[in-house]
């Protein structure tokens, strides 16, 4: 059993900072100062980075919140429980949808080629969102279900799943998977899908164990949203990598009948 203690918030004796929204903070200015060192790297002007990252928070929590409301309907005993964000949570996918919707109007109404930015965002989003997972393991969030394993954490009477320990090292290794790939001529917008695609696999399977979302036919909110980007991503890499390779292959196969 690993020993653990939530720390909902850090008390300053004047006011005092809610460890999560700390972290998320934290998250956003890492992803940032990654992406921005990113682009200097391919000569890239800052500026749209700071304009996108910009539009990416705010439709992050425009997104992030529509997410957790629209799958925990029966938590809101009034409308305006709604905009009180620190009471509930945020959705990962919904802010990850808003926010990419939020950057692809604005690299359309710029002339910018959208998904060079999106890779540039790849490595950046992963990290940042692993800092923040941080937070939710302090705060004690995202309840996982009962196991006797040596890792486990004592938590709300019993020896439980560490689920945000799970997802921040989830999250490094799919960092350093992107970091390595990187590295070799990708297609624009192979980076970033390879990137939701590997998070939403593991997200699919880890919310399994997890206590704390309503279900719906058996699964989760968060697992249909999963599902549905590995379907749109998955096909995107199909079309760039292996569609003209697999065209090519039929032929020459028709071709030798």
């Amino acid at each position: 059993m690993i020993p653990y203690k939530t720390f909902p918030t850090i008390d300053l004796g004047f006011f005092s900072i809610y460890t999560w929204g700390l972290f998320v903070a934290i998250g956003f200015l890492v992803g940032i100062f990654l992406a921005l060192r990113e682009a200097r790297k391919r000569k890239i002007d800052t500026k749209i980075i700071y304009d996108l990252s910009f539009y990416m928070i705010l439709g992050g929590i425009i997104g992030g919140r529509i997410g957790y409301i629209l799958s925990h309907l029966n938590e809101f005993a009034d409308f305006f429980e709604v905009f009180r964000v620190w009471h509930g949570g945020m959705s990962f996918f919904g802010g990850f949808v808003f926010a990419t919707l939020f950057s692809y109007i604005y690299t359309k109404r710029h002339k910018s080629n959208f998904w060079k930015y999106a890779d540039i965002f790849a490595v950046p989003l992963v990290i940042g969102h692993a800092v923040a997972r941080i937070g939710c393991y302090l705060t004690g969030q995202h309840l996982g279900s009962v196991t006797n394993l040596p890792w486990a954490i004592y938590y709300e009477g019993a020896l439980r799943h560490p689920i945000p320990a799970y997802e921040f090292i989830a999250l490094l290794f799919i960092a350093s998977i992107l970091i390595y790939i990187k590295r070799f001529k990708l297609r624009e917008g192979v980076l970033i899908s390879s990137a939701v695609i590997m998070y939403s696999v593991i997200r699919f399977f880890l919310t399994f164990l997890r206590m704390d979302d309503p279900t719906f036919f058996g699964l989760t909110g968060s697992q249909y949203a999963a599902l549905a980007l590995i379907i749109i991503f998955g096909y995107f890499i199909y079309d760039k990598l292996f569609k003209n390779l697999i065209d090519k292959l039929f032929k020459n196969l028709i071709k030798g009948k």
